[in-house]
């Protein structure tokens, strides 16, 4: 559960909060430092959002009986670029290292394809790294970041031997601080390769608006003001003069009764009403024997 939860923190929050703050806002232009925020922003964005879902897997590995190996280790804290790949994505870069790198420089070092014994290995860093850049993707920029990490690795080896000789480079903190810092930022490097940002598309600057396409298009040049014609000036046309329209006279007020005609007509009903029933009253009164009112002996 502790992986789980860690998962959770990297990914839904960590990872959410540096994108929609950090890597969206600086996400166009082509300003250097734009361009600087964002490498940074998107490497810290890619190794909580992958190591978070990373953690999700190994935690829900052990809840079922399956003990996944690590795939992050602290990379950020790497001393050389060979130290980085020994805890960044472990899972994919140990699988090029024993299946690509290694089967080649046996291969080159059996057949004696080269003289020199570190040629085969500096081509087994750029063969393997370059096809782990192409297995994420066949853009360009993902092989340029394979090719990067080859170059990278290649580099420290035949530095790591010259200065071994020399000893320029001790083992001191302050030489350790120096050693994380420069491969923090040559890796950041590599992950603005990796994001695509340096494309051409990426680096073009916003879409403007229609009215602002229509204010600043290269299509509409001014033309000088000599060379446009003078528009024939229009002779103003009167307006017709509308007739009046005929005024209504109001009509003379009507002698109002000392009642209205329906309060009239509703008293009138009435009294009909109480006539009627009065008159029937009186035939029901001598319809009605004597006899009738009497019990039935």
């Amino acid at each position: 559960m502790h992986r789980i939860f860690k998962g959770f923190l990297y990914k839904f929050i960590l990872a959410a909060l540096i994108e929609q703050y950090w890597m969206n806002p600086v996400a166009h232009g082509a300003q250097i430092a734009g361009i600087a925020s964002y490498m940074y922003a998107y490497t810290f964005y890619l190794f909580f959002d992958f190591a978070g879902y990373s953690a999700f897997a190994i935690g829900v590995s052990y809840l079922l009986g399956i003990h996944s190996p690590e795939n992050f280790n602290r990379p950020f804290i790497a001393r050389n670029i060979r130290d980085f790949w020994d805890r960044w994505h472990i899972s994919l870069s140990w699988w090029f290292r024993d299946h690509v790198y290694t089967r080649f420089v046996y291969a080159a070092t059996k057949g004696k394809w080269f003289k020199n014994k570190y040629v085969a290995s500096y081509l087994g860093f750029f063969v393997s790294m370059g096809l782990m850049g192409l297995w994420h993707g066949t853009a360009w920029y993902y092989l340029v970041y394979g090719l990067y990490h080859g170059a990278l690795l290649a580099g420290h080896d035949g530095l790591a031997r010259w200065n071994k000789s020399r000893r320029l480079w001790g083992n001191g903190w302050l030489a350790q601080a120096g050693s994380i810092f420069v491969t923090f930022n040559l890796v950041c490097f590599g992950m603005l390769i990796f994001s695509g940002r340096l494309d051409a598309a990426a680096l073009a600057p916003a879409p403007l608006s229609a009215k602002a396409r229509v204010s600043v298009s290269p299509l509409r040049t001014p033309t000088p003001a000599s060379t446009v014609p003078a528009r024939p000036k229009a002779t103003p046309t009167r307006k017709p003069t509308a007739t009046p329209a005929p005024t209504k006279t109001p009509a003379a007020p009507q002698p109002r009764s000392e009642l209205p005609t329906s309060i009239q007509s509703v008293a009138w009903r009435a009294s009909e009403r109480w006539k009627l029933g009065a008159e029937d009253t009186n035939r029901r009164r001598d319809f009605v024997s004597p006899a009738f009112l009497c019990p039935v002996l």
